[in-house]
């Protein structure tokens, strides 16, 4: 229904219809006010007086009106209709015929109650259906994807196997030298969730990290290669200067030397994504989740959700799976049309990822999805405790400090810019486009326009498809006055996105951000968004 453009156009009878609806399925129909309907479902102000403003009662005449019109034209062949009585807010569920609400007022008093209670009752027993369906075909689509996976694949880890090796120098002085560094190396590469590193070679070992020293009449550097064993490749990491034995810097110089092979966008993951495939193992699950978070910025991602449910539900205490799905829990809740559907998935991903924290409290995947769960859940101070955990550690890894301050940014809290310029400087390659998604919203609270289109262009150059990017260009061209562009943009982030969940008003409603950083975004889009 919600689909007609009687109320997708209509911003305030679509959120008042949800609103209604969603109250009557929590229980909370009978309760409803003229007070109540206008501050909770229509955003009035708590200071709102019925008796003098009649603004609500005003729309729910009008809900009834267009809801007759959908049921006698659009939806006539439908056999059930939603229904708001004369006299109550609380929505019903009848088979679909003349209103109650174009009944007579004698005729609608007269056996209310008992009609009140079978149409209940129809509602429980449709809705109850509706959700048998719905379980069987998830149920039935997570099982037609495992047909096509090796039976035990999800137990099997593939993540790369690191095996670190140093060529014997010609000056057996500098052997000592290379193996600190070898050591220093190891210690940065085991913090790292996504690889493992082999103690000798094994049948299992996927990668080889070669360090030789290499000597010339004018330099004396030390060369890093990685191998990748598969095929063979070999790339040269870097050539090098090793500090002073036992030195703060040498340290430092392994973090980012493990990061530019095991980052979210280092090199042994971008060559593994170029690879392609499907998401039908734990790492390839894992290079699609990194992909999205880094690149494609994807809220909605079907092949994630899928491989990612069934590597929890076949593996739910690997600390990796369990992060997965509470960021897909968290990912589904955006477009749940009832806000107790999404307030259930968000509780659901918190619980899991609590669980999880304590069985596994070093995991800082576990941490980045608990964050990004509580910051949708309104609770700021819980995600600013754990984005601050996820930061401590012996840990060099711009990709997790430039997610980090764009949660924060989203979050409302604009602290997370430094964090994002931090990560962009201490980035040893070129730092992925998702940490501009931050930039732009801290420019954007700003209304420095100038700084979001430096923002938007590098989002641009690196992500032409995420309904994030969408989002992004159509909130600057409407403030930059160039309309038909902005109205482009704006629809084609809708069209990525169903219709229960994505119409102008939800949009920005789902979006996992702080209000302030909606209500800025709205005053962006003001010029393409209709009243």
């Amino acid at each position: 229904m919600l689909a007609d453009p009687a109320f997708a156009r209509s911003p305030a009878l679509y959120r008042l219809i949800c609103y209604l609806v969603e109250a009557t399925l929590s229980g909370d129909g009978e309760r409803l006010k003229s007070y109540t309907v206008a501050v909770e479902g229509l955003g009035r102000s708590p200071d709102f007086d019925p008796q003098v403003n009649t603004y609500a009662r005003v729309l729910v005449a009008r809900l009834r009106r267009r809801l007759d019109d959908f049921y006698r034209e659009d939806g006539a062949d439908r056999p059930w209709r939603l229904d708001v009585p004369q006299g109550s807010y609380q929505v019903m569920l009848v088979a679909n015929g003349p209103s109650i609400a174009a009944r007579s007022a004698p005729e609608a008093e007269q056996g209310h109650g008992d009609h009140t209670r079978s149409a209940w009752r129809k509602w429980r027993n449709v809705a109850a259906l509706a959700l048998t369906a719905m379980v069987i075909g998830a149920l039935a689509s997570i099982w037609v994807y495992r047909e096509g996976t090796v039976d035990g694949s999800w137990q099997n880890s593939d993540f790369p196997v690191l095996l670190i090796e140093t060529v014997p120098p010609a000056n057996p002085a500098r052997q000592l030298q290379l193996d600190t560094f070898a050591e220093d190396l190891a210690k940065a590469m085991a913090k790292y969730e996504t690889a493992q590193v082999a103690d000798a070679p094994t049948a299992n070992v996927t990668h080889k990290v070669r360090i030789a020293s290499v000597s010339s009449p004018n330099d004396d550097v030390v060369v890093l290669e990685l191998i990748d064993l598969r095929d063979n490749k070999r790339t040269v990491v870097d050539r090098l200067e090793l500090p002073p034995l036992a030195s703060s810097a040498a340290t430092e110089l392994a973090k980012r030397e493990a990061f530019k092979m095991f980052g979210f966008s280092g090199i042994v993951h971008v060559e593994a994504r170029a690879r392609g495939g499907e998401p039908d193992t734990p790492y390839r699950c894992w290079l699609r989740f990194s992909s999205a978070l880094m690149v494609s910025g994807a809220l909605r991602d079907d092949k994630l959700k899928a491989c990612a449910t069934a590597w929890y539900e076949q593996s739910p205490n690997n600390a990796m799976a369990i992060s997965l799905y509470g960021w897909v829990l968290a990912n589904n809740s955006i477009v749940k049309p009832l806000e107790s559907q999404r307030k259930a998935a968000l509780d659901d991903a918190a619980r899991i990822l609590e669980r999880a924290k304590v069985i596994n409290p070093g995991s800082r995947h576990i941490l980045l999805s608990l964050a990004r769960v509580h910051g949708q859940r309104g609770d700021v101070a819980a995600m600013r405790q754990g984005l601050a955990q996820l930061r401590s550690g012996d840990l060099l890894n711009p990709d997790f400090n430039g997610a980090v301050g764009v949660l924060m940014t989203l979050g409302g809290d604009q602290q997370g810019e430094r964090l994002i310029d931090e990560a962009i400087a201490t980035h040893p390659m070129t730092p992925p486009p998702r940490y501009y998604l931050g930039k732009f919203v801290a420019a954007m609270m700003r209304d420095d326009v100038a700084a979001a289109g430096r923002a938007l262009a590098i989002i641009s150059a690196g992500d032409q498809t995420s309904a994030w990017s969408d989002l992004m260009r159509a909130a600057y061209y409407a403030r930059i006055g160039q309309i038909d562009q902005a109205r482009a943009n704006w629809e084609h982030s809708k069209s990525k996105r169903s219709i229960t969940a994505w119409n102008d008003h939800s949009l920005i409603d789902r979006m996992p951000a702080a209000e302030p950083v909606k209500q800025r975004i709205r005053d962006w889009l003001k010029p393409i968004l209709e009243d």
